[in-house]
């Protein structure tokens, strides 16, 4: 459904798909959400934004964000959207790349 979605997004619009993955943690599943944006900029190109709730628990992503230490205060600012501009539609609109992202957090 999301990928014919996108099929239908016309330049200049775009299209909220939640995602993220889940584990096991002792007794409990913990889950993690993002939101991805795509928005179609031409008829062969999207941006392609990612947004990270900001978990820093393990496998909460953060470690795969660009961040910046601070010594005073003592801490580590995490980039937590991440951009993708001139992202090929054929790469969007691909079963195999949304295969990678479905089993990403598997």
């Amino acid at each position: 459904k999301v990928l014919r979605a996108l099929c239908d997004v016309a330049v200049g619009d775009a299209l909220l798909v939640p995602g993220g993955w889940f584990y096991v943690l002792g007794p409990n599943y913990v889950r993690h959400w993002i939101m991805m944006c795509f928005e179609r900029t031409s008829e062969m190109e999207f941006r392609v934004v990612i947004t990270n709730t900001g978990a820093a628990e393990p496998d909460g992503g953060m470690q795969y964000h660009p961040r910046r230490a601070f010594v005073s205060p003592p801490k580590v600012k995490y980039r937590t959207v991440l951009v993708f501009e001139h992202v090929d539609a054929r790469r969007v609109l691909d079963d195999a790349w949304w295969l990678a992202v479905i089993t990403l957090g598997s």
